[in-house]
């Protein structure tokens, strides 16, 4: 019975390397999917229209000493593709951030300040609404479902318990509001300014943690077309 049990426990067990691949494929799947469907649907319906965001984010970030990085800050930089109308439209991110400075770990049961360095990417899929929107300037509110890979490491050579260096996929959501303006050019072309606030709850297991806290409030400024 026990080693039944285990053989159905490590069957549904993925891979490192597999949880990376499939990251990277949901990111590439989801850009690519709203940059076809652009392509192939007709310009006057509802799905025809179609912009590109390009931002860049600073984050602070938030949770339980020992169990996130609370408190520490990083930045990054975003690809976001959306489809629809300004009253609703679909959107993908993909996006990376890093964060390097010292914080406090568990390490072993003994709680230490250690110099780390965090490398995430992130794919999220999810929707905005326009409030009111208006010929130039746009308010809006946002949510999506995230999936990441994270890889965390420490500079110290003396760990009790914690690892040099280490990868884990990452799950999460985030809730959004910003502001975007809307310059017509020539032919029908737009050009986009944009802000946004961002606030993103998000864990993956790392530090010793089975839920170390990724969480953060992210602010993003960016341009578009």
């Amino acid at each position: 019975m026990d080693r039944a049990r285990h053989l159905n426990h490590s069957s549904f067990e993925i891979p490192l390397y597999g949880r990376v691949f499939i990251t990277l494929a949901i990111a590439l799947a989801s850009q690519l999917s709203f940059a076809f469907g652009a392509a192939i649907t007709p310009a006057g319906s509802f799905w025809g229209k179609s912009s590109t965001k390009l931002g860049f984010s600073i984050l602070n970030y938030s949770g339980e000493k020992t169990k996130s990085l609370g408190g520490k800050k990083g930045f990054g930089g975003e690809v976001i593709t959306e489809r629809g109308r300004k009253t609703f439209s679909l959107l993908g991110k993909v996006r990376g951030e890093y964060s390097a400075t010292s914080a406090y770990f568990d390490d072993g049961g003994t709680e230490r300040s250690l110099n780390y360095e965090l490398i995430h990417g992130e794919a999220a899929v999810g929707f905005k609404v326009g409030l009111f929107p208006g010929s130039m300037i746009t308010p809006y509110i946002t949510g999506a479902g995230l999936v990441g890979f994270a890889s965390l490491s420490f500079t110290s050579t003396s760990l009790a318990e914690l690892k040099n260096s280490e990868k884990a996929l990452s799950l999460g959501y985030e809730v959004g509001a910003g502001i975007e303006m809307e310059f017509k050019r020539n032919k029908g072309q737009k050009f986009l300014l944009w802000g946004e606030i961002q606030s993103r709850t998000s864990s993956a297991k790392l530090a010793g943690q089975s839920q170390f806290g990724l969480d953060a409030l992210r602010m993003a400024l960016g341009v578009g077309w």
